[in-house]
Parts: C-alpha cells; structure tokens; sequence
C-alpha cells in the first residue's frame, strides 16, 4: 500500500477550503447586490454555521487518523529485525545483522520524526487558515448586517 503524503493532502485540503468560502463570499456579494440581503446572509451563515465546522471535524478527524498511523509506523519500526536476532542466536553474523538492522531503524525514526514535525505544522497552519476565514465570514456578515441598517 502507498501511503499518501500527508502534507500535501493538507496542502489540497486548505485550497479546497479557501476556494469555497471564496466562492462562498462571491456568490453572497452577488445576491446581495442584487437586493436580496436575506438569502446574502443566509449564504454566509451556511458557512458559519455548518461549512466551516464540518472542515474543523475533518481535519480533527485527519489529525486523529495521522497519529494512529504513525504510532503503527512507529511500532513496525520497532519490531524491525527483532525476530532475526531472536531466531540466529548470539553469534557474530547474528550481532552484525542486528547493529545493522538497528542503525536501518534509527534512521527510520528519523525520517518519521521528520515527517511528524512538518504534518504537525501543516496541521497547525490549517487549523489558523479555518480560523481566518472564520474571521473573513464573520466580517462579511457584519458588512451585510450594516448594509441592510443603510437600506432601512
């Protein structure tokens, strides 16, 4: 199996998110040009309301879903060469193939750890994104809100 790399699927994650609230505040500024304040707002209350917090689920759901497969990486790292030591005794082939085995896992701790930090901060700059267009939204229903106090 081909294990997807997780930055970029976050990387495509937060485009897709920024594209619709996008479109999204297009679509409201449309409306609401076109004199229908209601449904302008109505479209960004969806956002606030139901969009926005599904992607916050989502993403905690991903979060989750990476550390579990991490800790599985971890583990298959772990048990790595264990058994070969176990089944060729004590002899010096057998300590050979185990330091070898052993550098092959360090380094592959490494590299794991390596990638943990970078998703880890992919997470933690997606997480920011959703609260900023949170703000975006917020902001644009506060220009609507106005809006509709100037056409009273």
């Amino acid at each position: 199996m081909v294990r997807k790399d997780p930055a970029q699927l976050l990387v495509d994650f937060e485009s897709a998110v920024f594209q619709w609230v996008g479109d999204c505040i297009d679509h409201a500024r449309s409306v609401g040009r076109g004199g229908d304040l209601d449904q302008s707002q109505r479209i960004i209350e969806h956002g606030l309301k139901q969009y926005l917090p599904d992607r916050t689920l989502e993403l905690d759901s991903m979060r989750r879903q990476y550390n579990l497969d991490n800790r599985l990486a971890r583990a298959n790292i772990n048990n790595k060469g264990r058994m070969v030591g176990h089944l060729m005794g004590r002899g010096s082939f057998a300590a050979a193939v185990r330091g070898g085995m052993a550098r092959g896992r360090d380094m592959s701790r490494v590299r794991l750890a390596k990638e943990e930090t970078t998703v880890r901060n992919a997470f933690d700059r997606v997480r920011r994104t959703l609260t900023d267009l949170r703000s975006q939204l917020l902001n644009e229903l506060r220009l609507i809100k106005e809006q509709r106090v100037k056409n009273l």
